[in-house]
């Protein structure tokens, strides 16, 4: 009988609220977006397989990054792709349904302190990898085994800069659907 009390008492506290509930992404205010913005549209679409019908052939989610051409809440969105993936697509604009689409992103400036502290961490797996790599081989036993730091700092030479450029010329997102 207490098991059956206590039951109740969880599912009686669990219930929410109705604008709890209101996380589903179709349940969310179309975002404004003006046109001639740069977006990035994540959309699923249907996979298919070239040899026929396959069960792994299945729904695949697709990226899709551009300038904003036409756009139509609860309809659809119309993207001219930009960058390297418009000189190798087939046609320079695509239209996804709203029924679609999983995310819509757009831009929130540069990456750099990201791609600095990434060239950090870089530096610091590279020591660590040396570390393990030379105690692997001994070097324990002979007493010159690199130092962790000492190899993190001296690698960070390269790859803090290297990420920071890196951050530079890439993007960070913010979700607004």
């Amino acid at each position: 009988m207490r098991c059956l009390v206590c039951c109740w008492l969880a599912a009686s506290l669990s219930f929410e609220s109705a604008d709890a509930q209101r996380r589903l992404p179709w349940t969310y205010d179309p975002p404004v977006l003006e046109l001639g913005r740069r977006v990035r549209v994540s959309a699923w679409e249907p996979g298919f397989s070239s040899l026929g019908p396959s069960p792994f052939a299945g729904p695949r989610e697709v990226r899709l990054a551009g300038t904003l051409v036409a756009y139509s809440p609860l309809d659809s969105v119309r993207i001219a792709r930009t960058g390297a993936a418009a000189l190798f697509s087939a046609s320079p604009e695509r239209t996804v349904y709203w029924s679609s689409v999983a995310q819509i992103d757009v831009p929130n400036g540069r990456n750099t302190l990201d791609g600095a502290a990434r060239g950090l961490g870089g530096a610091f797996g590279v020591a660590l990898m040396f570390n393990l790599i030379g105690r692997a081989f001994g070097c324990n036993y002979s007493h010159n085994c690199p130092n962790v730091w000492r190899t993190t700092a001296q690698v960070a030479f390269v790859t803090v800069p290297a990420g920071t450029i890196y951050g530079f010329f890439s993007t960070r997102w913010k979700r607004v659907y």
